[in-house]
Parts: C-alpha cells; structure tokens; sequence
C-alpha cells in the first residue's frame, strides 16, 4: 500500500510514502539489436496481433511512430489481421489512467492568473522574489508557471519545496520560496474565482487519491527515468503494467521494480567506447565537414533513410544542414519545425518590434518577411511600385533614421511613394488594430482577421511543404486566439496591440514543433533523447561535448543543482546517468556508429570533452585526453554523400562573351577597381551592382565622407572661402554642417549619427585652422571649380592605340597661388588613418594600385589648367592634429608610368578580360557572387582591408 499526504488548499502533493503491493512485471530485450524492433517483436509474440486493449508509452511521439510502422510491417510479412495498440508518450501516462479536469485553465488563462497573482501580492512578501515588479510581468509569470510544473510533476507545490529545502545545508532561499507560495496561493484564488482548475493540482490529487481506469495492458518502453508523479501512476496498475527495458537479463540489478535506472549504477558505469569511434574536430562547421567525410566513406553505399545523425549541439545543426544540401544529401529534422521558426510566428514577431518601437529597422524587417512581400506586391501593383525594398533601403541609406514618424525627407515624388508603401501596410494590412489598449480577448478577433488578410489571399495546398508549415502554425496561432476569445472576463485584462503580440507568439511557441513529412530520400537529424530509439543502419553522433552528451544545467536561479537532487527532480547526476545508459545501449546494438566532438564553438569559446569519454580504465584516460587535444584536420569532399544525391551545381557565373555594348569611358576611380580584381570591377562598373543595408546603425565612411563634402563644396562656393581667419571659417562650416545634417539625415537620426556629426565637427575645426594659414600663404580656392564633374559629354579622353577612352570623373577642388600661378588639384579625404598619396596609389614596389589622381591631370586640362599641376589630398582624419595638405612628391617618371599602367587597364577591358575573380578578398559587397566562403574556417583570420 502507499500513503500520500496533501495539501487541502492547493491538492498538491507534499510527502509520498508507499510500498508496491505487487511487483511489475519486466522484461529484458537484450541490447544486441535495437530497441525498437526487439520491441515490436516482443508485443505480437506475447500479446498477440490484436492489442485493442493494450497501452504502449513510450519516450516520444516519433518512436512511437516508429513502432506503428515496425508493427504493421510485421503483421503484413505474415498476412495477419492486426489492431493496433493505444500510443501515448510519458507525459501522456497519468491523464491516461485519470480522466482530465471538464474545465482546464489553459496556457493564457494560467500566465494571467499568474499575473494577477503577482500583482496582488504584498510589495514587502515581492520584495523576497524581485527587487521591483517588471514592466513585463507576463514574462515573469510565464517563468513561474514553467517554474511550478517543474516542481509539480514530483508532487510539489512552493511551499513544499521551502519545507524540504530548509533541510539543505546552508539553506539561504527559505524567504524567496515563502514569498512564491504566497504568490502561487493567490494564483490558486484567481483560478478558482473564475471556476477554472490548474491541471498539475488535478494530476497530483487524482494521483493521491483517485481511481485509475480500467484497462488492459499497459507496456512501458525504453521509459528509463519517470518522475514521482508518473511512478505513483504506474504503480496504481502495477498488476497489468509491463516494462520493457532495452538491457540484457544480466544487468536486472542495474534497474529498479518498475524499470528505471539505479541511479548510482549508471552514474559509475564504464562506458564500452572504443577509441576509433571517437572524432575530435574544431568548429562547428568542421563537425559538419566531418560527417560529411564518414558518409562519403560508406562502402557499400547506404541509402538514406538507414542514416540518422545525432545532433546535440544545435550550433552543429545549420552548418550541418547546408554541408548536406551542399553534397547533395537532404536532411530532415525529425523534431520537426519549432514553431517560432515558421513564417507566421517570423510575420508576428515582427509586426510585434514595429508596433512596439516604431523603429525604422523593424519596418524595414517587416517588409522583408516574404509573406508580407508578397502582400505588397499585389497591393503596389496599381500605383506602378515595385521596388519598395530598394525604395526605402535607399531612404535608410541616406537618412538614417530612428523612427518613422510619417514624415518623409526628401523629394515630394519619392515622399509620395514612401508614403504609399507605409499606408499600404498601416491602412491595408493593419485596418484593424488600434494604439488602444483592450482587453485581450478583444484582441482575438483582430488577430484572426489580420492572419486571414496576409494568409487568405490564396489557396494553401497541403502537398507544398511551405505551404503545409504555413498552415500549420496558422493552426497554432487559432488554438491561442481560441483560448484568448474564451477568457473569463474577470481574468482579463487590457494591454496594447504589441504585448497582445507578444502574449500570442509567447503562447503559441509552446505549442508541439510540426512534425516533418516522411521522406525517404532525407537523412534523419535527432536530438539526443530520440537517438537510442532509432533503428538506422549507420549512426553519428555530433556535439559529444560536455553540457550536451551528456546534457547538464549548471545555472538555475530557482533550482540549482544541489537542490534538485534533493527534492528528487531530474539534476545532472541523473542526466549523466540516463546518457551513460543511453549510450552503452547504442553502442552494444549498432554495428556502424561514430561520435563528433568538438574543440571549440562557433564563436571560437573553448569546449570540454564529455565525461563519458572518461568512463573508462583509469589506464585509458591519458590517452582519451590526448585524443581530445589534438582535433583532426577536416578533409573535403567534393563527390555527393547521398548514393542519389548530386552536388552542389553553383558556379560563379562568368561575364557573357562578348558584352552587349562595349566600354567606351571609365571614371577615374575605376581603375583601382579593376586592378584588385576584374570580375569585381564586372559586377560593380559595368552591371552597375550595388548592395543597400538596412542593418547599418551609422554613416559609413561614404556617407560620412558625402557629408563632409557637402560641407566643404558649399564652403568652397561661399564668401569664407577665402578667409584668413580661422574663426570666421570655424563659425562658416558651423552653419554648413547643421544645414547638411539637417538636409541629409533629418532630426530623427541614430544617435551613433549625431554623434558622427559632432565628430565631423570637430575635424572641420581643425580644417578651418588650416585652410586659414594656407589662405595667408596666398592660396585661393577656384571657387567655379569645386566639385567639378567632368562627364562624357566634355569629350575628355586618353588616347590608346589610336583610339580615345572618354575619362569622367568629380574634382573635389583646385588651388591657384595668387602670386605665383601654381595650382594644386586636391581631393578630401575623411578616412580615419589619412594615407598620403604615395601610400593610397602605389605598393612599396612602386607598383600603382590606384590611378586617381594622376588621370586628375587629364580632367585638370579640360578644366583650363594646361601646364603642371600638382596633386594630393586634404586629410580629414579622426585625429584632429594630422589634419593637413598632403601633395604628391611624383617624377614626370612616376606619372608616365600611371599612364603607361592605365593603358595597360584599357586594353584589357576592352579584350574583355573580367576573368577570374582575384583570391585573397574575403569581405566585400560581391563575396556571395563570387562563391567566397562567409563562415570563416578554423585557424583562418580576415586580412585587414586597406581603408580606401
């Protein structure tokens, strides 16, 4: 018999006491085959192929899935007529044997009596638990909630875990643990103030004193570790409860009564691993590679759905998935797709950062969700708008602004249009929600039909995977609004559209992952505690690093460790003991299995081995740390891994042969373009390909350098253009630069803008000092020459082989000595280091790498300017005292050289030479096009760019 005490208020259980009356039955399977199969056998052989009345609970629903299909293959092999059993996965045990509440509060009306609750208690007893209520008190109670069904599913409520834990030595947490039972008794007032009953106080005290059902057989499988709760379940049906257990009948001693691990046992056990299953490797990526590597070795050959890849570091898992597709292997997660990742919950999510911040970059994220895109895309499509993407990229570019207030800068046409994009979304897509805050049933409505708008465009077949996941998360969504339109009213609060959000997405990511579609062609990828139920033929096994195999909590602000372990909760003791098992268990019944370790994570922090590397003879562990400290080299594959499957086909698409229209005039920048590499200068001056970044949170040096021109042309065009006095030049580009700022980036600019401004400042102080002693030495700005363009209409050109190439480019200024005639072409130049020009144009070889200024002279002669010039730059850089005119110390030499190099250039360009793209350049706006690796390999390091 078993005695449980309880607590009359709550029903949940405090103190279990029992005896078993009658001992479960178990039966050992061996584990010389999998556990699954063995199984499968085991149930028709000894209950028959009828199981109407027959229960199997398993770990999870893809073994039990697994297990229908090994059952009805059986059956079909023998011709017999089966009925299959009832599934049901752990979880599912006690509301199998106890019929569930009528009137269950769900997951919103919980976190809101949750709420309440923190709400209604004294500041003095929330003082114990947090300093002050949050803002977000949802989010905290969601955290108390997850808190409680923790400590529920062992019988406990708050207060029954203050009274065990006073127990532990140094004990500190008895006032925090006194204040959450305060807040989780009023939880219990709201919820049975509105008639609702919170399952996990039914669970307990169906269990301490309910009935079970009647029924048949209940079989229990691989079901290694149960909490207290399922264990009293179990235990009431003892005499018609079955446990298979995936062990040999030698090891009966390492199980308990009801077939579930002795903890001690597996926490000492030695783990049978042979040293030549164990790969050590560096990064994530190179698991990945090396997964790769072993598939491509398979001899024979082994099909796809005989593959499955344990993957228990979920840095691994992209890189794993792309590495796969890349060699023409499909992957297919059997967890399926975690809710939050489909496109409704992206759609949600961010619609919930716009409406909450108004921020220009969460707009601009909104209108990149494909599914909004394709709503604009119908919407936009009267008024004749198709690039609203590069419409406001371009705004963001030039303005850089904070917010959208609904004033736009610029042009009135491209106001108007900006304006078009914004209403389409505001006016369309959300008619209905207000900034009124209402309560959240309210919302519902509103939600739904703001789901049916974006999504009820057009028919969703069920047969294309995008859109079956699109359904299905729009299911999920419905099941929250559904709980969210029943609330009772005296439970419901108002809220704002965007924490309504919020309360949905938060919800509805609880929900179960979808499942995936079977596909036979696609690898199996499963998480650690679905590996010991597979049955493929070939098994490898990533992340075998400590905190994933075996998997362990090191921090827990409410139940650390210690504590656990002493309330009986599932701790890291127990966990290493449940991965000790299972792994012994796959390595006593798989043929072909390999295990990944990795030295380091994907951001280059270091890793430790799994302990179950050290589960071993103590004669074996120097040579175990060796193996993990000394990675293996990744090898590459470039065949596919997938006997069916095909590599990857991408190749950098080369120029066409020959151009649609020949080049006939270069700007002067170009040049250096294609001197660092000619597919570049492809792709950005004769396609004309430009990247726009809606994620940049300053000016970039262009932009930075844009405004610091604009300044200085209109200086240059103004009266203190020829000032001597440097604070009448100070108090001049004072002006020019607040109109500039204003004009360029508006008064809702980045803050990092403003400051870039000030700092601009600064460097324009520092100028004016100069170009006042460079004025007092009589030179003189061309005041009709700043900022010239020289464009292809002015005819200018350098000859080549008979044959004239129309030169076009902007001179930032000249200087003419008003006394000796002398003129200098100068250029700005605001990067933050301020290369001479010596420096900027040639390599210390003497090799030119830049043709600017020397083709300056050719632009210069147009201009009026036929005889010697000199040339050089205006350094504006971040340190205010370099601030100065550096000219060029070049021969006539040097000069005739650059010409002979641009030449050269010529003649290349129009034999079409663009091909190959140069080596060495990593970070670039065409690194994509070009095929260069984004992830950076292990032990590689990004060359510093020249600033230029």
């Amino acid at each position: 018999m078993y005695q449980i005490a309880g607590n009359a208020h709550t029903g949940v259980t405090r103190r279990l006491r029992y005896t078993l009356t009658m001992p479960m039955r178990r039966e050992f399977l061996g584990w010389d085959a999998a556990c699954l199969p063995a199984a499968a056998s085991w149930l028709l052989r000894h209950l028959g192929p009828q199981m109407r009345d027959v229960t199997v609970a398993l770990p999870g629903s893809r073994a039990g899935r697994r297990l229908l299909e090994l059952l009805v293959e059986s059956a079909a092999a023998t011709r017999t007529i089966f009925t299959p059993p009832r599934l049901i996965t752990a979880g599912q045990i006690i509301d199998h044997l106890y019929p569930p509440p009528m009137n269950p509060a769900g997951d919103v009306a919980r976190r809101l009596a949750w709420s309440r609750a923190l709400i209604r208690t004294d500041v003095d007893i929330l003082h114990d638990l947090v300093p002050e209520l949050p803002d977000d008190v949802h989010a905290l109670a969601g955290e108390l909630d997850q808190l409680y069904e923790t400590v529920a599913a062992n019988g406990l409520d708050f207060a029954a875990v203050a009274d065990r834990a006073a127990s532990l030595p140094d004990f500190r947490e008895g006032e925090r643990w006194a204040a959450l039972a305060a807040i989780q008794s009023h939880y219990f007032d709201e919820l049975q103030r509105v008639k609702l009953v919170d399952l996990q106080a039914h669970r307990a005290a169906a269990v301490r004193t309910g009935k079970p059902r009647d029924g048949g057989p209940l079989v229990l499988i691989a079901l290694a570790d149960l909490n207290t709760l399922q264990r009293r379940a179990i235990e009431a049906v003892a005499d018609r409860a079955i446990a298979l257990i995936h062990a040999p009948p030698d090891r009966t001693d390492d199980f308990d009564v009801l077939g579930c691990l002795r903890i001690d046992v597996w926490h000492e056990v030695k783990v049978n691993l042979p040293d030549a299953l164990i790969e050590v490797v560096d990064r994530p990526a190179d698991q990945a590679a090396a997964v790769v590597c072993h598939l491509a070795d398979l001899d024979p050959p082994v099909s796809a759905d005989q593959i499955t890849i344990g993957v228990c570091d979920d840095e691994v898992g992209p890189h794993l998935e792309q590495r796969l597709k890349a060699h023409g292997a499909a992957a297919r997660s059997a967890g399926g797709v975690e809710v939050a990742r489909t496109s409704p919950l992206r759609f949600l999510a961010a619609l919930a950062d716009w409406l909450e911040h108004r921020r220009y970059t969460d707009f601009a994220t909104l209108l990149r969700h494909p599914d909004v895109e394709d709503y604009l895309r119908d919407q936009l499509a009267a008024e004749g708008i198709d690039d609203w993407l590069t419409l406001m990229d371009d705004y963001y570019n030039r303005y850089l602004q904070v917010r959208l207030t609904g004033r736009w800068l610029g042009e009135e046409s491209t106001a108007a249009r900006l304006k078009s994009v914004y209403d389409a979304v505001h006016v369309g897509l959300l008619a209905d929600l207000s900034d009124t805050p209402h309560p959240l049933r309210q919302w519902a409505a509103p939600l739904a039909q703001l789901m049916i708008r974006l999504y009820g465009r057009h028919p969703l077949d069920r047969g294309v995977e995008s859109h079956r996941l699109i359904i299905e998360a729009c299911q999920r969504v419905r099941e929250v609004l559904d709980e969210m339109l029943e609330l009772p009213a005296d439970l419901d609060e108002p809220v704002t559209i965007a924490r309504a959000l919020r309360m949905l997405i938060a919800h509805a990511v609880l929900r179960e992952p979808i499942a995936p579609e079977a596909d036979e062609a696609a690898i199996e990828l499963l998480g650690p505690l679905e590996l010991q139920l597979d049955d493929a033929a070939v098994l490898i096994i990533t992340g075998f690093n400590e905190g994933r195999l075996p998997a362990s909590v090191n921090a827990d602000r409410f139940l650390p460790d210690a504590m656990r372990r002493h309330l009986g909760l599932i701790d890291n003791r127990r966990r290493y003991a449940r991965d000790a098992y299972a792994l012994s268990a796959m390595l006593a019944s798989r043929r072909r299995m390999h295990l990944i370790a990795g030295r380091r994570g994907a951001q280059g922090d270091p890793l430790l081995p799994s302990r179950l590397m050290f589960a071993c003879d103590d004669a074996d562990l120097p040579r175990r740390v060796g193996l993990f400290h000394h990675a293996s080299a990744a090898r590459l594959v470039s065949a596919p891994v997938s006997p069916h499957g095909v590599a990857s086909a991408f190749k950098v698409p080369p120029p066409p042969d020959p151009l649609a229209e020949p080049i006939t005039s270069l700007s002067v920048t170009a040049f250096r373009a294609y001197i660092a590499c000619p597919y570049r200068f492809y792709l950005g001056h004769v396609l004309g390909l430009t990247t726009l970044d809606d994620q940049i949170e300053e000016l970039d040096g262009g932009a930075f350098g844009s405004l610091a021109h604009e300044v200085l042309s209109e200086f240059g065009r103004g009266p203190a253009a020829h000032a001597v006095d440097a604070k009448v030049i100070a108090k001049s580009l004072d002006k020019l630069l607040d109109r500039a700022a204003a004009h360029l980036v508006g008064v809702e600019a980045l803050p990092a803008v403003r400051v870039q401004v000030e700092q601009l400042r600064s460097r324009l102080h520092a100028f004016a000092a100069w170009q006042a002693e460079w004025a007092s030495e009589g030179w003189r700005i061309a005041t009709k020459h700043v900022e010239h363009a020289v464009r292809r209409e002015h005819g200018v050109s350098i000859n080549v082989d008979d044959k004239p190439m129309g030169l076009t480019g902007r001179i930032d200024r000249v200087d003419v000595h008003e006394r000796t005639g002398e003129v200098v072409v100068f250029d700005y130049k605001t990067g933050d280091v301020g290369d001479d020009p010596e420096k900027a144009h040639r390599k210390k070889s003497g090799e030119w790498i830049d043709l600017q200024l020397p083709l300056y002279r050719y632009l210069a002669a147009s201009m009026g300017y036929r005889g010697a010039v000199r040339l050089g730059y205006i350094l504006l850089p971040k340190s205010e005292h370099l601030v100065r005119a550096a000219i060029a110390e070049w021969t006539d030499d040097d000069l005739r050289h650059a010409d002979e190099t641009a030449r050269d250039i010529i003649r290349a360009i129009r034999d079409e030479v663009f091909w190959p793209p140069s080596e060495g350049i990593v970070f670039d706006d065409f690194a994509a096009i070009c095929g260069v690796e984004q992830f950076i390999a292990a032990g590689d390091e990004a060359e510093g760019e020249d600033e230029s």
